[in-house]
């Protein structure tokens, strides 16, 4: 058995159904910071930042198809982007 203090008065209780909730309490926190996630995306998906900055990554994503079609692969400069592109995390 274990001892633990709730406002200062002692609780004897199974070292299995504490376990369990302390992982209770962990699931708790874990939802509470998936829910302020999402509550910051809603909100930036209703004030419009969100879909600006997709339409800018879709825009991008097609100009990246157009510079592939026309061979920019073979474009001077092309590794040394693409060493850049790496170490920026890419």
């Amino acid at each position: 058995m274990k001892q633990i203090l709730i406002n200062g008065v002692p609780f004897i209780v199974n070292p299995e159904v504490w376990s369990a909730f302390v992982d209770l309490g962990d699931l708790i926190v874990k939802e509470r910071n998936i829910a302020s996630v999402a509550m910051a995306k809603l909100a930036r998906l209703e004030d419009g930042t969100e879909s600006l900055e997709l339409e800018a990554m879709r825009k991008d994503s097609k100009f990246l198809q157009c510079l592939n079609a026309c061979g920019v692969d073979n474009w001077e400069g092309y590794d040394q982007a693409q060493e850049l592109f790496q170490k920026d995390g890419g």
